[in-house]
Protein backbone atom coordinates (compact mmCIF):
# COMPACT_ATOMS: atom_id res chain seq x y z
CA UNK A 1 0.00 0.00 0.00
CA UNK A 2 1.44 3.62 -1.12
CA UNK A 3 2.09 5.61 1.61
CA UNK A 4 -0.60 8.04 3.08
CA UNK A 5 -1.28 11.18 5.13
CA UNK A 6 -3.63 10.97 7.96
CA UNK A 7 -5.76 14.25 7.45
CA UNK A 8 -6.98 14.20 11.01
CA UNK A 9 -5.74 17.89 12.48
CA UNK A 10 -3.49 18.24 15.63
CA UNK A 11 -3.55 22.14 16.93
CA UNK A 12 -0.55 21.30 19.15
CA UNK A 13 1.62 19.31 16.42
CA UNK A 14 5.16 20.42 16.83
CA UNK A 15 5.33 21.44 20.08
CA UNK A 16 6.81 20.42 23.21
CA UNK A 17 4.10 18.87 25.67
CA UNK A 18 2.93 21.89 28.42
CA UNK A 19 4.10 20.97 31.72
CA UNK A 20 7.89 21.90 33.44
CA UNK A 21 11.07 20.41 31.36
CA UNK A 22 14.49 21.28 30.93
CA UNK A 23 16.55 23.03 28.64
CA UNK A 24 19.31 24.68 27.57
CA UNK A 25 20.36 28.17 25.70
CA UNK A 26 21.56 26.82 22.66
CA UNK A 27 22.39 30.48 21.27
CA UNK A 28 21.68 34.11 22.68
CA UNK A 29 22.26 37.47 20.41
CA UNK A 30 21.56 41.02 21.15
CA UNK A 31 18.67 43.02 19.91
CA UNK A 32 16.98 46.10 20.11
CA UNK A 33 13.09 46.98 20.60
CA UNK A 34 11.11 50.12 20.80
CA UNK A 35 11.36 49.40 24.82
CA UNK A 36 15.38 49.46 24.60
CA UNK A 37 17.59 46.56 24.22
CA UNK A 38 17.26 42.59 24.54
CA UNK A 39 18.80 39.42 24.70
CA UNK A 40 17.07 36.99 22.23
CA UNK A 41 17.51 33.42 23.58
CA UNK A 42 17.04 30.35 21.76
CA UNK A 43 16.12 27.61 23.87
CA UNK A 44 16.11 23.78 23.12
CA UNK A 45 13.90 21.67 24.91
CA UNK A 46 14.35 18.41 26.58
CA UNK A 47 10.64 16.61 27.00
CA UNK A 48 11.91 13.24 29.55
CA UNK A 49 15.77 13.55 28.50
CA UNK A 50 15.41 13.44 25.18
CA UNK A 51 15.97 16.95 22.88
CA UNK A 52 12.78 17.98 21.17
CA UNK A 53 12.81 18.86 17.71
CA UNK A 54 11.51 22.35 17.76
CA UNK A 55 12.96 25.18 19.67
CA UNK A 56 11.51 28.05 21.67
CA UNK A 57 12.77 31.49 21.09
CA UNK A 58 12.47 34.14 24.33
CA UNK A 59 13.43 37.40 23.93
CA UNK A 60 14.40 38.93 27.77
CA UNK A 61 14.07 42.60 27.53
CA UNK A 62 16.52 45.59 29.48
CA UNK A 63 12.76 47.21 30.72
CA UNK A 64 11.61 47.48 34.38
CA UNK A 65 8.12 46.01 33.83
CA UNK A 66 9.90 42.48 32.26
CA UNK A 67 12.71 42.37 34.77
CA UNK A 68 10.89 40.03 36.51
CA UNK A 69 11.41 37.11 34.03
CA UNK A 70 14.98 38.03 33.46
CA UNK A 71 15.15 37.87 37.20
CA UNK A 72 13.40 34.21 36.71
CA UNK A 73 16.11 32.95 34.41
CA UNK A 74 18.89 34.07 36.63
CA UNK A 75 17.57 31.96 39.73
CA UNK A 76 16.50 28.96 37.34
CA UNK A 77 20.47 28.79 36.12
CA UNK A 78 21.98 29.70 39.73
CA UNK A 79 23.24 32.69 38.22
CA UNK A 80 25.40 34.58 40.70
CA UNK A 81 23.82 37.53 42.73
CA UNK A 82 26.29 40.43 41.09
CA UNK A 83 27.75 40.86 38.17
CA UNK A 84 27.17 41.66 34.44
CA UNK A 85 25.87 39.66 31.90
CA UNK A 86 25.67 39.71 28.14
CA UNK A 87 24.71 37.52 24.97
CA UNK A 88 27.89 35.22 25.27
CA UNK A 89 27.13 34.79 29.03
CA UNK A 90 23.82 32.86 28.48
CA UNK A 91 24.90 30.57 25.86
CA UNK A 92 24.98 26.62 26.95
CA UNK A 93 23.09 27.79 30.25
CA UNK A 94 20.22 25.38 31.66
CA UNK A 95 17.29 24.87 34.07
CA UNK A 96 13.87 24.56 34.22
CA UNK A 97 10.97 25.99 32.87
CA UNK A 98 7.25 25.52 32.45
CA UNK A 99 6.05 25.52 28.84
CA UNK A 100 2.24 26.82 27.88
CA UNK A 101 0.63 26.79 24.79
CA UNK A 102 -0.21 29.98 23.03
CA UNK A 103 -0.95 31.73 19.95
CA UNK A 104 1.75 33.49 17.75
CA UNK A 105 0.69 36.65 16.51
CA UNK A 106 -0.88 34.87 13.22
CA UNK A 107 -2.97 33.10 15.36
CA UNK A 108 -0.51 30.04 15.13
CA UNK A 109 0.10 27.49 17.80
CA UNK A 110 3.00 27.99 19.74
CA UNK A 111 5.06 27.03 22.86
CA UNK A 112 6.25 29.35 25.30
CA UNK A 113 7.92 29.92 28.53
CA UNK A 114 5.19 30.82 31.68
CA UNK A 115 7.82 30.67 33.81
CA UNK A 116 11.52 29.86 34.91
CA UNK A 117 11.87 27.67 38.29
CA UNK A 118 15.03 27.57 40.15
CA UNK A 119 15.62 24.08 41.20
CA UNK A 120 14.16 24.06 44.13
CA UNK A 121 10.67 25.30 42.79
CA UNK A 122 11.19 22.63 39.82
CA UNK A 123 11.88 19.68 42.48
CA UNK A 124 8.57 20.41 44.13
CA UNK A 125 6.53 20.99 40.67
CA UNK A 126 7.93 17.90 39.39
CA UNK A 127 7.13 15.73 42.55
CA UNK A 128 3.40 17.46 42.17
CA UNK A 129 3.04 16.38 38.68
CA UNK A 130 4.26 12.78 39.51
CA UNK A 131 2.02 12.53 42.54
CA UNK A 132 -0.87 13.30 40.42
CA UNK A 133 0.44 11.03 37.54
CA UNK A 134 1.88 13.24 35.38
CA UNK A 135 5.54 13.27 35.13
CA UNK A 136 7.93 11.29 37.19
CA UNK A 137 11.28 12.59 38.21
CA UNK A 138 12.78 9.44 39.50
CA UNK A 139 12.21 7.34 37.09
CA UNK A 140 13.04 10.20 34.53
CA UNK A 141 16.67 10.29 32.26
CA UNK A 142 16.95 13.84 33.28
CA UNK A 143 17.66 14.75 37.14
CA UNK A 144 16.84 17.54 39.25
CA UNK A 145 20.23 19.19 40.36
CA UNK A 146 20.83 22.19 42.52
CA UNK A 147 22.33 25.39 41.52
CA UNK A 148 25.85 25.25 39.62
CA UNK A 149 26.88 28.21 41.92
CA UNK A 150 26.67 27.43 45.84
CA UNK A 151 26.57 30.78 46.86
CA UNK A 152 23.08 31.72 44.94
CA UNK A 153 20.39 31.10 47.52
CA UNK A 154 17.65 29.07 45.71
CA UNK A 155 15.14 28.04 48.55
CA UNK A 156 16.80 24.47 49.53
CA UNK A 157 19.41 22.03 48.58
CA UNK A 158 17.70 19.05 47.94
CA UNK A 159 17.43 17.57 45.01
CA UNK A 160 14.89 15.12 43.43
CA UNK A 161 16.75 11.48 43.15
CA UNK A 162 17.38 9.99 39.65
CA UNK A 163 19.36 7.44 37.63
CA UNK A 164 21.24 8.73 34.52
CA UNK A 165 23.40 7.38 32.20
CA UNK A 166 26.20 10.19 31.68
CA UNK A 167 26.77 9.83 28.01
CA UNK A 168 23.06 10.13 27.30
CA UNK A 169 22.57 13.33 29.38
CA UNK A 170 23.01 16.54 27.30
CA UNK A 171 24.01 18.16 30.62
Amino acid sequence: MPFQFNMKRSPDAGLPPEGIHRFIVEDANEATSEKGPKIVLRLRIYVNGVKHNSAIFEHLSSSEAARFKVDQFFDAVGAPEEGMAGAAWFKGKSGYARIKHGKNQDGDPQANIARYLSPAAAERALEKEADEGGYDPINSRVAVEPAANPTRKTGGKKAAVAEMDDDASPF
